[in-house]
């Protein structure tokens, strides 16, 4: 499954959901990523809408990683998770898009709210698992 195709079975995509940690396995060609999913409703009443689950996204045959240094005036580190959303090859540089990855390979971009800036990415196959139930954030 490439994360386009994954991006449409969520209750909202990848908005607003928060990377809370990233494992690179160079060995085994694969990044796991602990996410914080946004799954509330955004038209829901401001008591019910921020509704969060947590969620691991694997990428399998990964080819590359790339991540973008934040831009000079944002914070580029702090302790927390960090805001995301992603979106297709649209916003990968030319440069980066015409890297040979294996065929079958797809081509994403990972936004990062808080540092205005992308993480680059190609893999072979994306998996989803929900790791808890859905909660209320206070």
């Amino acid at each position: 499954m490439t994360l386009d195709e994954l991006y449409v079975t969520l209750p909202n995509g990848f908005h607003d959901a928060e990377i809370k940690r990233t494992v690179l396995d160079y060995e085994n060609g694969t990044a796991s990523l602990t996410l914080d999913m946004f799954v509330g409703a955004v038209d829901a009443k401001p008591s019910e809408r921020e509704l969060y689950r947590l969620a691991e996204l694997t990428l399998e045959g990964l080819a590359f990683w790339i991540i973008e240094p934040p831009s000079s005036n944002y914070l580029s580190w702090y302790p927390g998770p960090v805001r995301i959303d992603i979106h297709g090859a649209e916003h990968i540089p030319l440069a980066i898009r015409e890297l040979p990855v294996p065929a079958g390979s797809f081509l994403n971009t990972i936004y990062v709210f808080y540092w205005n800036s992308f993480i680059y990415l190609a893999a072979q196959n994306a998996r989803f698992t929900w790791l808890a139930d859905a909660s209320l954030r206070d």
